[in-house]
């Protein structure tokens, strides 16, 4: 009889991200649209999760956390002369806006360290509808059909292990990630390697300290299934 082992993460956020909650739809296929800060073309993204306030970035043998904050930031405008009795007011005068948007950003990188460096990942729960970009630089001719999905799956990340993103349907879950230990497979193949960000293993719970406060993981269940049972 044949047994699977999965071992499945949650991402939360802590207090200070409470005001965010997942908005996004699934995890989008990278044709190309996307590009660094330099307007070329992000290679190495290969399916993005947009959320309010966290983007999550597939890599091949990785995957990283782009958190961020948005605030408003005041403009001063400089008074003007008050128009003098016979003057007419100027009724066509376009309003200037009260303040700009600010964003901060933090990145925490999440390596598979020596992973399957040839690891092909395959999706599942395809959108309907889909994107059509046309502004992108050196694609006159557009890139279109970007479909969103609701689960990536990297096969054989390991040797006889998959990782498995899941976009939650509970709206208070950025995302879930789990590893799929089939038969031969080892645990102990299985390491992570954080960047950007001090970590700390406290209860079984992953906390990273970022900028704007606390991220957590936890590993709140793992279990065995075969045909016929779960168990836990």
């Amino acid at each position: 009889m044949k047994r699977i082992l999965l071992l499945l993460f949650l991402l939360f956020f802590i207090p200070a991200f409470s005001q965010y909650k997942n908005q996004s739809i699934g995890f989008k296929e990278n044709k190309g649209q996307i590009i660094d800060q330099k307007g070329n073309p992000n290679k190495a993204v290969k399916y993005l999760l947009n959320s309010g306030g966290l983007n999550v970035q597939l890599r091949k043998n990785g995957f990283s956390y782009d958190i961020y904050e948005v605030k408003k930031v005041p403009i001063l405008h400089l008074e003007t002369a008050k128009p003098l009795p016979y003057q007419i007011p100027e009724k066509d005068k376009t309003k200037q806006p009260d303040f700009t948007l600010e964003y901060t950003y933090h990145r925490i990188d999440i390596d598979f360290v020596n992973s399957n460096s040839k690891v092909e990942l395959f999706t599942d729960q395809q959108s309907k509808d889909f994107d059509n970009y046309y502004n992108v630089p050196n694609k006159p001719e557009g890139i279109v059909d970007v479909h969103q999905f609701k689960q990536v799956t990297y096969k054989n990340i390991y040797p006889n292990i998959d990782v498995v993103f899941t976009v939650p349907k509970d709206t208070l879950k950025t995302v879930e990630y789990n590893f799929v230990v089939h038969p031969k497979g080892k645990i102990s193949d299985i390491q992570l390697k954080f960047k950007g960000a001090e970590t700390n293993l406290v209860d079984n719970k992953i906390q990273m300290n970022v900028r704007f406060g606390k991220m957590e993981e936890t590993l709140p269940a793992s279990w065995t299934e075969d045909k016929t049972s779960k168990k836990k």
